[in-house]
């Protein structure tokens, strides 16, 4: 008797890259800057949904605004690490090369 095809398993493949791509070299992460840019556009939307939506007849549900708002602190709060000086340092260090590491252009 053969089993019963996996539902799941159109999903696998994506997951699997997925899984490839987080685990590839610490050469291909992204800059510091990069995330803290991006983490700074990701707020900026956030803070634009609360306008749109935290009051008035355009309403969400309270829950969802929390939610939003609790997003907004954490997206704020990342992009100031990613922002300071030893953390930047700290980051800017993984993308040095060791001294055993061939450069590759």
């Amino acid at each position: 008797m053969s089993e019963p095809p996996n539902k799941l398993e159109p999903m696998s493949e994506p997951l699997n890259a997925m899984n490839d791509r987080l685990s590839e070299p610490q050469g291909r992460r992204i800059r510091c800057r990069d995330m803290a840019d991006a983490l700074e556009r990701m707020a900026h939307g956030k803070q634009f949904w609360l306008a749109d939506f935290g009051r008035g007849r355009r309403k969400r549900p309270d829950h969802e605004i929390l939610q939003k708002s609790q997003e907004l602190d954490v997206l704020q709060q990342a992009a100031r690490d990613y922002r300071t000086q030893q953390f930047q340092e700290q980051c800017d260090a993984v993308f040095r090369p060791r001294e055993n590491q061939v450069r590759r252009p």
